[in-house]
């Protein structure tokens, strides 16, 4: 069997440490496992949410290092009908709105994942893919 797809989005990360490597593709593949579940239920084990924690509060783990590499990896490259080769360049955002202060109780808060692909230069013979 092939690459899983922690492996395939994580092959290029380099956050100074094989271990944290190594602690970054076990929590994507329990966050991928449980989308949307908080990291409590996502791990499902104390010292799994702990070693998360550890993960996150890490000052050699950031944002953009871990975005960097999975924004190469997230270039896909499809075959078009017509022969052509297509790039889409894909990113992904997850954002959660509160409700107002005083507003909890009756409202709750919404989370909202966004997905944005973009064909990277495509040929001026096509229309663009959508």
């Amino acid at each position: 069997m092939g690459q899983n797809w922690v492996e395939t989005e994580t092959a290029g990360c380099d956050l100074g440490d094989v271990r944290l490597n190594r602690r970054l593709g076990a929590m994507l593949e329990a966050l991928g496992e449980r989308p949307g579940k908080s990291l409590p239920t996502a791990f499902q084990h104390w010292s799994n949410t702990k070693a998360a924690y550890r993960f996150l509060s890490n000052g050699n783990v950031s944002e953009d290092k871990i975005l960097e590499d999975h924004s190469a990896a997230s270039t896909l490259r499809i075959q078009t009908t017509d022969g052509h080769r297509a790039v889409l360049s894909i990113r992904y955002a997850a954002m959660t709105v509160r409700p107002p202060i005083g507003k909890q109780r009756k409202y709750q808060h919404q989370n909202f994942q966004i997905i944005h692909a973009e064909e990277c230069d495509p040929p001026v013979d096509r229309a663009l893919i959508f």
